[in-house]
């Protein structure tokens, strides 16, 4: 019988219990050598993080995570049986075209074949066509090296027999195709995008910066990636061997950096306009002002998907810090890429949407585990700024340690090597791009931007760009220095992993953090007494 005091207890066991069975599922699943990325545990997971809200008697955000697991729902419960129906009937001829996301090597009735992942694909067949969120293809003997990232690629051919189109295990429409043929689509040159903007301004810089030095700004200042000339390729190749090749993406450092740059640069022009005590809403306009300012620069280099990413969590953050909803970091993470997914769910196939939401969750993990003195530094100017040198010094290292085991098997089953120069590379290059790379890449930008209608050569832009040729230059020889003194740090590594072992990897992983954490609170209760105010960020 019921009593008023195991009512509460009992609506929260009830509440768990979803939670219980889906981590329970998930569990068993990857122990048994069945957990792989693909839909189906995408929606596992999504429907974990929804039961882990209702369980803390979040029923808002459950409801938001719940509307965003909604699109990949009816992906994989209507629009995935219909195309597989559909292509049963059909046979013959087939026409399909997609973004590549993904290709691999493979073997088709004893001959070399290739795999194809393609994005947003569209299916024509008869007189209708069929869109998708992802779509794999397995074509005869081509080389993988054909088919160049994140283009848009049209296939035809015709079906071999027997492979109409069937599920595969990754929960996507797998197709077997003979006798094809393909082409790459032409990318458009569309106003949103900004495309002929950034084609001038890349022209306007190639006319004052050497080979090497436009090789490293146009992916950090403008997103292209320079790949034409043998010095382009040995720069990308020398940062990519130390490991700071996520330095040639604009992705979540860049754009934090730019934050901080926008918001410095916001500060003084509202001091300098604004003398006294200013508008009370001033700072909450300022800091969306400063997010716009970011945006806008994100369209000017055309909407790079990693600078998306980052954005979108960079607005959330900021929203939930002006409108005072405090939600933590982790849940901002998780609903960020649930949008993401619902708007285009084969992005969960991307390498570069894995590396860069493990890379931030392992970054918040590294802050929540931080050695935390709770004491300012003391003594002298100097001694102080010794400390907090010191202080940053350490806790760059410490964030890069505890990325690097986080996606290290990602790294090393992508691009078949680990660099342990990854270390000092943070250490050294880091603290030059924030303070001194992209400061003054931005300014040259600027003035490139305000010529842009003029002929090539006047004195503002050619200073700005001189002075940025020539620490862009030296940046560079300082990335080939530490390479060869790091060369016996390089290893190259084929893992071949499966399903199962990166199961068991990450689940380990994930539970010396969570012991971690238990440690840590325990330690901070017991040394403030209990007093919750008193733990750290």
């Amino acid at each position: 019988m019921l009593t008023p005091d195991t009512r509460p207890r009992l609506a929260e066991i009830v509440r768990w219990l979803p939670f219980v069975g889906g981590l329970g599922w998930l569990i068993w699943d990857g122990a048994s050598g069945g957990m792989g990325v693909d839909l189906p545990h995408l929606l596992g997971a999504g429907g974990l993080g929804c039961a882990w809200l209702l369980g803390r008697r979040l029923w808002s955000t459950a409801l938001l995570a719940v509307l965003l697991l909604t699109p990949l729902v009816y992906h994989f419960t209507v629009q995935l049986p219909e195309a597989a129906r559909a292509l049963g009937t059909q046979g013959g001829f087939v026409r399909v075209e997609g973004t590549l996301r993904g290709r691999a090597p493979a073997t088709l009735g004893g001959r070399h074949a290739v795999r194809l992942l393609l994005g947003k694909p569209v299916l024509w067949l008869g007189g209708g066509q069929v869109k998708l969120a992802e779509l794999e293809v397995l074509l005869p003997a081509k080389s993988v090296w054909e088919f160049p990232h994140r283009r848009r690629l049209r296939v035809g051919g015709y079906l071999a027999t027997g492979q109409g189109g069937t599920p595969g295990d990754g929960g996507r429409l797998q197709l077997v195709l003979r006798e094809t043929d393909y082409h790459l689509r032409a990318q458009p040159i569309r106003a949103l995008n900004g495309e002929a903007l950034r084609l001038a301004l890349r022209d306007r810089a190639a006319y004052y910066l050497s080979k090497s030095a436009l090789a490293v700004y146009l992916p950090i200042l403008l997103g292209v990636r320079e790949r034409t000339s043998p010095e382009a390729r040995e720069v990308a190749g020398a940062f990519r061997r130390v490991g700071v090749a996520h330095l040639f993406a604009i992705s979540g450092l860049h754009v934090g950096l730019l934050y901080f740059i926008f918001a410095g640069v916001q500060r003084r022009l509202s001091g300098w306009l604004q003398r006294g005590q200013g508008w009370v809403h001033g700072p909450a306009m300022g800091r969306i002002a400063v997010i716009a300012t970011v945006w806008l620069y994100i369209a000017l280099i055309g909407f790079p998907v990693p600078a998306v990413r980052a954005a979108l969590m960079g607005t959330m953050l900021v929203w939930n810090e002006l409108w005072g909803t405090r939600s933590p970091p982790l849940y901002i993470l998780t609903l960020a890429g649930f949008l993401l997914l619902a708007i285009d769910p084969s992005q969960l196939y991307d390498i570069s949407f894995q590396l860069s939401f493990a890379a931030y969750f392992f970054l918040l993990c590294a802050f929540a585990l931080r050695p935390y003195s709770g004491r300012p530094p003391t003594g002298t100017v100097v001694g102080r700024w010794r400390a907090r040198l010191a202080e940053g010094c350490l806790l760059n290292l410490w964030v890069t340690l505890l990325i690097s085991v986080g996606l290290w098997p990602l790294i090393a089953s992508t691009f078949g090597s680990v660099s342990l120069l990854v270390f000092l590379g943070n250490l050294i290059m880091i603290p030059i791009l924030s303070f001194l790379v992209l400061p003054l890449g931005l300014i040259a930008l600027g003035i490139s931007l305000a010529y842009l209608d003029a002929m090539p050569g006047a004195w503002p832009e050619r200073l700005a760009f001189g002075a940025l040729d020539a620490l862009l230059t030296g940046w560079v020889w300082l990335v080939q220095v530490v390479e060869r003194v790091g060369t016996a740090l390089v290893f190259p590594v084929t893992l071949d992993w499966s399903p199962r072992t990166f199961f068991a990897y990450y689940a380990g992983v994930l539970l010396l953090i969570g012991v971690a954490l238990w440690c840590k609170a325990r330690w901070w209760r017991r040394e403030r007494g209990g007093n919750p105010s008193a733990y750290p960020a």
